[in-house]
């Protein structure tokens, strides 16, 4: 790529390779190019070409709130770890939300300011617990919880105080 970058009396870029006898080959790996699509269009590669041929893949990094589209869809759901998010899923009347980290075990439900001590901020934790538990109680919306016991996949239901899980059965419905 430099030679390409750097033809004729354009020097775009300036590359430099360390190499030392001491310090060991460790493969192919990841590459991080913040320009990547920049300096691709630059020097007269075409991307899609380009990921072809170096079999290579591009993740792209989003804001907390992204949507793909009208069926996919990013929910910020701040206290857990910088940059959580809840995952939404619709096709047609469905809707779907995967919570990750959000809910960490049914015992939240019924006390939804209990909070893991490891949580990052737990204030927020647990006020974004509270917000995303009253947004989705006696909703059609299904929940998929990562860390309840399996199938780890049902609905929020309002019980006393606080909340509890309604396990789905058969999902196709």
């Amino acid at each position: 790529m430099n030679a390409a970058l750097n033809t004729g009396n354009r020097k775009v870029a300036e590359i430099s390779l360390v190499e030392s006898p001491d310090v060991p080959r460790i493969g192919v790996g990841e590459a991080t190019v913040p320009n990547i699509n920049r300096t691709l269009a630059i020097i007269g590669i075409d991307e899609l070409e380009f990921m072809k041929a170096t079999d290579a893949r591009q993740a792209v990094l989003v804001d907390l709130d992204y949507a793909l589209d009208d069926e996919i869809w990013l929910e910020p759901t701040v206290g857990h770890t910088v940059g959580h998010v809840a995952i939404h899923l619709k096709s047609g009347r469905h809707h779907a939300v995967m919570c990750g980290d959000l809910i960490h075990t049914p015992l939240q439900l019924a006390e939804p300011g209990w909070t893991p001590t490891f949580e990052y901020d737990m204030a927020a934790s647990a006020n974004t617990r509270k917000t995303f538990l009253n947004e989705h109680c006696e909703s059609d919306t299904l929940v998929l919880t990562s860390h309840f016991p399996s199938p780890s996949i049902g609905h929020i239901v309002s019980r006393g105080t606080g909340y509890d899980f309604t396990y789905a059965g058969n999902i196709d419905d």
